[in-house]
């Protein structure tokens, strides 16, 4: 409960010193989740039948017993680690600054247009199924990339300071053992994604 309380009590801290930096992330990622539902529910009608049928197969799939397990957890893990490693890349470019925000609105758009498909489609037993199937997940991966964002953001930014205190080397370290970290809770949004959603995909999603 300590260690947790100091966990959470430094990562306040490290957000309050660049609200600004996690404003604009902040801000990004919510433009995003909404383009991605206005462009789900937009989507051309042939579109919508070929995401549907593709539905449609997922749950014959689940009741045969053919998703989940360590392929879709090696699949889920290799996803949430590329767009960290993209994140960690851009905050160590001199350019890669630019690139940041739109890196967390196209994961932004990604997350919207899934939950917005799935509603839009089923009505209220699509939002049961992103409450159960895709919230899990994302409640652990979407912060931990917001982090990992605000971090490539600052880290950025500090090259360009005239008031850098510390070698690049030092600082760099720093900035790749946090990203480094982040690799923990990715890969547990992975397993949850692999091994529970499933599960409740299988209870809330025969007959549709």
């Amino acid at each position: 409960m300590a260690l947790g309380r100091r966990i959470w009590e430094a990562l306040g801290a490290y957000f309050r010193e660049r609200m600004g930096l996690t404003a604009a992330v902040l801000a990004s990622l919510v433009a995003g989740v909404l383009a991605g539902a206005l462009v789900a529910r937009a989507a051309p009608q042939t579109t919508r039948d070929e995401l549907f049928g593709m539905l449609q197969n997922l749950f014959r799939s689940l009741g045969q017993g053919e998703v989940g397990g360590w392929s879709l957890f090696w699949l889920s893990a290799w996803q949430n680690l590329r767009w960290l490693l993209l994140l960690w890349f851009l905050g160590v470019t001199v350019v890669g600054f630019l690139g940041i925000l739109p890196v967390v609105f196209a994961r932004g758009f990604a997350s919207g247009f899934a939950v917005g498909f799935l509603v839009d489609a089923l009505g209220f037993r699509g939002m049961v199924l992103s409450l159960f199937s895709l919230f899990p997940q994302l409640a652990i991966s979407i912060p931990t990339l917001l982090l990992a964002a605000v971090a490539a953001m600052s880290f950025s930014r500090e090259l360009f300071s005239e008031r850098r205190s510390r070698g690049f080397v030092v600082d760099l370290l720093g900035f790749s053992l946090l990203v480094g970290l982040l690799v923990l809770p990715l890969l547990g949004a992975s397993l949850v994604e692999a091994f529970v959603s499933p599960v409740f995909l299988r209870l809330v999603g025969p007959g549709w």
